[in-house]
């Protein structure tokens, strides 16, 4: 906890070298985005209004006068420094009538060029161990309740110029890499279960590949928005907390109790909407502008990397639940489990009846949004999942009952639904 408050520059993905007090030929530059005004939240296109720029600072020199980096862009932000230090990533537009999307140069705003493959109306980027960067950006489909437009994460690769989507729900933003090498995200959850009744965002982590999603912090609970996570040099995850329209505040949680509440961190000074926080504050924002974001320009410490086992010449996945029998619905005897954009929309794919230990696992279609019924013997609904889940293909997807803590083990025995080859649930598709 003590580094986080005497050593964070900029970025919450510190190295423990920076927050020793690294010295390089610069002093300590940081990239900060200046907006004319304080943006919305949590819509990413009003994140960086007209005007909004990328300007290089020096905390050492904090009297001299920022550096543009975009000044030639009509609007731009959000940097992401790759792990080595020697690129940026961020999202900008060069006119008006032009879409969002990432842009790559060096730390000093050379070299700049527009990511081959970036989808168009890109939020938010985040570098990954290898080289490649996620990236939220727009979808088709039905908007979440807090926003115009369904979002989704991708993975682009700066050489190949292939944007892959990795992410099927309809509201998933700001992704940023874990130490772990998993990407935290937040992702709109409908109202109930804990939480407002207009919904909220919580925070998941998924692999760079898609597989293994899965809720965080915040699923059962919370303000509404839950934004910006990023991860401090002791380990603990801070992220941006608050309502829609109000002054967003930090909030820190350990990773390892990532379910409990955490605790707020006063680090924002005078500046309400800078998401990261630094020591002793920035200094002071260019006459007419405000900062609402900013990043160390250093190398740090690369993430581990992850093993995929994505094929994607493949068409399904696999589910399996070590028991999907809640305490209020012991009686549950079946699964339905449908595909759709969202509830009201969706197609129902079949049904599978549970083991006796109210196990079950089932082939179901890739890449798709997925939810899930709860039946009793006779056909009553007993409950039903509002929050999509999907499966990548040739995943096989393990949940342990989503009224199971994810802190505590599952118990140690070989579910009965895996002694038999999985229930085809495919509805019309075809495998």
């Amino acid at each position: 906890m003590r580094h986080l408050l005497t050593g964070v520059i900029a970025s919450l993905t510190l190295c423990l070298a920076a927050c020793d007090g690294l010295e390089t030929a610069d002093g300590r530059p940081i990239i900060a985005t200046v907006a004319p005004e304080a943006p919305p939240w949590p819509e990413p296109q009003t994140r960086y209004p007209l005007g909004s720029r990328l300007v290089r600072l020096d905390l050492d020199r904090p009297a001299a006068p920022p550096r543009g980096l975009t000044d030639d862009m009509v609007a731009a932000g959000g940097a992401s420094v790759s792990f080595d230090g020697r690129r940026v990533a961020f999202v900008g537009r060069l006119a008006e009538d032009d879409s969002f999307t990432v842009w790559i140069s060096d730390p000093q705003g050379a070299g700049r060029r527009r990511l081959a493959g970036s989808p168009d109306g890109a939020g938010a980027v985040a570098w990954l161990p290898d080289g490649r960067l996620a990236v939220a950006a727009p979808v088709d489909g039905p908007p979440v309740a807090a926003m115009s437009s369904a979002w989704a994460l991708f993975v682009v690769s700066p050489d190949e110029g292939l944007a892959q989507r990795i992410t099927f729900g309809a509201g998933e933003l700001d992704p940023e890499v874990l130490a772990d090498g998993r990407i935290v995200y937040s992702q709109w959850q409908p109202g109930g279960d804990g939480r407002p009744e207009g919904g909220s965002f919580s925070l998941f982590t998924v692999h760079p590949d898609g597989t293994g999603a899965a809720p965080l912090h915040g699923f059962h609970g919370g303000l509404p928005l839950k934004l910006r996570a990023r991860q401090t040099v002791d380990g603990d995850l801070v992220f941006a907390e608050g309502s829609s329209g109000g002054v967003l505040t930090l909030r820190r949680v350990d990773l390892i109790r990532p379910l409990e509440e955490g605790e707020a961190v006063d680090l924002l000074g005078s500046l309400p909407l800078v998401i990261e926080p630094t020591i002793g504050g920035l200094p002071i924002a260019p006459e007419g502008s405000v900062f609402v974001h900013a990043v160390e320009a250093a190398a740090r410490p690369r993430p581990q990397g992850h093993l995929s086992m994505v094929d994607r010449e493949l068409r399904q996945g696999s589910l399996l639940c070590l028991d999907a029998r809640p305490p209020e619905a012991r009686e549950a005897r079946r699964v339905r489990i449908a595909a759709g954009r969202g509830r009201g929309e969706e197609e129902i794919l079949g049904e599978v009846t549970l083991a006796a230990d109210g196990s079950f696992f089932a082939t179901v279609p890739a890449d798709e949004p997925l939810y899930l019924d709860l039946l009793a013997e006779d056909g009553r609904l007993l409950m039903s999942t509002e929050t999509a889940i999907w499966v990548r293909p040739k995943e096989v997807r393990g949940c342990v009952g989503c009224h199971e803590s994810p802190l505590t083990a599952p118990p140690n025995r070989r579910p009965l639904a895996v002694l038999e080859e999985p229930a085809i649930v495919m509805g019309q598709r075809k495998g």
